[in-house]
């Protein structure tokens, strides 16, 4: 909340700064994410997002296989049963995550 001595306006960080001023440093009015070199950080960084979504759901499979086991050895039927619902999903998105990434030629 601002004070009422400024009529209730909060103007810190640029809060009231004017439509369409642009802030000290600015280049251009060039877009973000335009220029020669963007299609490739964009090819790598989806590769790379690609690797880290594998890495992360084998993961969290591999977690969810021990949370199982472990659910099993002290015999609690129902946390088995989510868990395991759990791990079917987690196999089923890293198994069409594998088919969509072979499909386009990613590994």
């Amino acid at each position: 909340m601002g004070n009422s001595a400024n009529g209730g306006l909060d103007r810190r960080a640029g809060h009231g700064a004017k439509p369409g001023a642009k802030s000290p440093g600015a280049k251009s009015d060039a877009k973000p994410g335009s220029g020669p070199d963007h299609a490739a950080r964009r090819q790598a960084g989806a590769a790379a997002d690609a690797s880290k979504k594998s890495e992360v759901l084998s993961y969290v499979h591999d977690m969810l296989a021990e949370l199982r086991r472990l659910s099993v050895s002290v015999d609690e039927p129902m946390t088995t049963y989510l868990i395991e619902m759990a791990l079917i999903e987690a196999d089923t998105a890293l198994n069409l995550h594998r088919t969509e990434m072979s499909a386009s030629g990613r590994k």
